[in-house]
């Protein structure tokens, strides 16, 4: 395997021969060992010392489920703190079909140049090429040139017009293979905004000529493990949920189970039976298979997953792919916005400028909390998301994120941890959400690893919290954070996959040491970079308030969740 570094100024490119050592890692955990070894934490995110990185998993190539996909990593412009962020598409499979584990964006370019596209062809020859054509476009429109010059089986990674004006809640936008939609994204912490420093509108691959070949030590144990990977992915009942009604499956737990959706700018409380006959996910696929919508749909190959899905408006017409659990709770119920149509028409607004969803829902209300438009507006939520494309004062001021935009606004209730955004589940109802939210050294996450147990009290749930967040540390770095209901009821797997194709003797308390080293890893940059142990915990209102639903509060202190990671040997006065 290989590594191309890319100089984005001078437009030098070079193949380097990739570190072995660093095999047993990919996505997440191969972003902390690049970032680690190569930028300095107290750099400018948008400046010419940040580096982007794009790499694979451990497994790719193999035919693992869901291991095609890719991470994005970089200094967050957003939160200041590391940052990975995945997604599916075809750039994953290309780059391993040119075992290219990784490609890093370096240097910046002066502010006058012009902005361009980096195209890798089919032999893995790297051309920088004029974006003129590009530029002012949309990712939809720009994914639809790319396909008409390069044809349907081209992968690409673009940026909307978020990206170009620096907006630090921009994401990159991944074209899925099969739809063509620019619908997967790299969505979370402004890594649109480091690509976008670096003038690059897009990145294109065209389909390889070559085909990589995965060197098993062991190739019966790994297909045998491969094998059983899928079978309980496809018989697991959670997991068939996703294929039917994709991740607004959630919306049922989370409203009536753990009480977590988010409602009103997380103010709390339950989604009232009126509300639930036209707001669940049977509403939801009813309404969408009326349009001749679907769900099914995978985010790359050999997804067994295939969570996302097509949503049509009530013509017939298509809205948007790829409509999830986060996206609908945070632009309807923290709305009070109580239509799909809508979220879909916001959700593809999203995409086509390029920003994080999650974002999206919490600066829209915001906005409301701050009396900008009324609550329930979805046509002045529309409103606001094309103002943000437009750049219009407010939009600008949107694009920055959620913490700069209650300060212009006066509003104090913000939910976020070090400046990235809450996902749609309350963290006084899910604690464990909550948890995750503060202990996360990338800002407010909610796929870091939270525990889901409704019957367990706020510190039950916290003695809980690393064995959960080293589990999940297991799957980033090779997978999909919804196949956790696959792989961790079967501890077996994941070791023999890793003596199959690396050979040695592998066990659960073996992987844990690699989630040990990236938790260490992320603690360490972020404390370089200026965060402490304070910054580790959720804004006033979850302390203060408790939500109506169950009169809860998040009274865990500073203390007690640092010992989560006392617990796990990864603490800041250990590093």
């Amino acid at each position: 395997m290989k590594v191309l570094r890319i100089n984005t100024r001078t437009a030098e490119n070079k193949y380097e021969p990739f570190n072995e050592e660093w095999k047993i890692y990919g996505q997440r955990g191969l972003i902390d060992k690049f970032i680690e070894a190569e930028l300095d934490p107290k750099c400018d995110p948008l400046g010419p010392d940040n580096k982007l990185f794009i790499v694979t998993g451990v497994f790719a190539g193999t035919g693992v489920p869901s291991s095609g996909r890719i991470s994005g990593g970089a200094k967050s412009p957003l939160t200041g703190t590391i940052k990975e962020s995945t997604s599916g598409g075809m750039i994953g499979p290309y780059m391993t079909s040119q075992e290219i584990k990784g490609i890093i964006l370096e240097d910046q370019p002066a502010a006058d140049a012009p902005w361009q596209v980096i195209k890798i062809d089919a032999d893995g020859n790297v051309e920088f090429l004029p974006a003129d054509e590009y530029m002012g476009k949309n990712t939809y429109e720009v994914s639809h040139m790319i396909q008409h010059k390069y044809g349907d089986k081209a992968g690409a990674l673009v940026l909307g017009r978020a990206g170009e004006m620096g907006y630090k809640v921009a994401s990159i936008m991944a074209i899925e293979f099969n739809t063509g939609h620019p619908c997967r994204a790299m969505g979370r912490g402004g890594l649109g905004a480091v690509l976008g420093s670096k003038k690059i509108k897009a990145i294109i691959m065209e389909k390889p000529n070559g085909k990589y070949v995965p060197p098993y030590v062991d190739k019966e144990k790994f297909d045998a493990a491969k094998k059983g990977i899928a079978t309980v992915t496809k018989e697991n009942p959670k997991c068939q949920g996703f294929t039917t009604k994709g991740t607004a499956g959630f919306l049922t737990g989370t409203n009536q189970t753990t009480r977590a959706i988010p409602i009103q700018n997380f103010r709390g409380g339950a989604v009232t039976p009126e509300q639930r006959e036209h707001f669940g996910p049977e509403a939801w696929e009813a309404k969408n298979q009326k349009s001749g919508g679907h769900g099914s749909v995978p985010c790359h190959p050999g997804c067994v997953m295939r969570c996302s899905n097509i949503y049509n408006d009530p013509e017939g017409n298509h809205i948007t792919s790829g409509l999830e659990y986060e996206t609908v709770s945070l632009f309807c119920p923290n709305c009070l916005i109580w239509d799909f149509d809508v979220a879909a028409r916001l959700d593809r607004l999203c995409d086509e400028m390029g920003i994080d969803t999650i974002e999206a829902g919490n600066l829209i209300a915001i906005c409301m909390d701050g009396g900008v438009i009324d609550w329930g507006d979805g046509e002045g939520a529309i409103k606001l998301l094309e103002g943000m494309s437009e750049g219009t004062e407010l939009g600008r001021i949107m694009g920055e994120g959620t913490v700069p935009l209650g300060k212009h606004l006066g509003v104090t209730r913000v939910p976020q941890c070090k400046g990235q955004s809450f996902a749609a589940y309350d963290p006084r109802t899910q604690p464990g959400g909550g948890i995750a939210y503060a202990l996360s050294p990338q800002g407010a996450d909610h796929s870091v690893g939270q525990v889901v147990a409704p019957d367990k009290n706020n510190r039950e749930i916290l003695a809980m919290a690393a064995n959960r967040m080293l589990d999940q540390c297991i799957v980033d770095n090779f997978g999909c954070t919804l196949m956790n209901a696959a792989y961790f009821g079967q501890p077996n797997f994941v070791p023999d996959l890793y003596e199959g194709l690396f050979g040695g003797e592998w066990d659960k308390e073996k992987l844990y040491e690699i989630g040990r080293e990236m938790f260490r890893i992320e603690r360490k940059f972020n404390k370089e970079a200026g965060f402490g142990p304070e910054d580790d915990m959720l804004p006033e209102f979850c302390v203060k308030e408790a939500n109506p639903a169950n009169n809860n509060k998040f009274d865990l202190t500073v203390d007690e969740l640092q010992e989560v990671f006392r617990s796990m040997g990864a603490c800041y006065d250990q590093l």
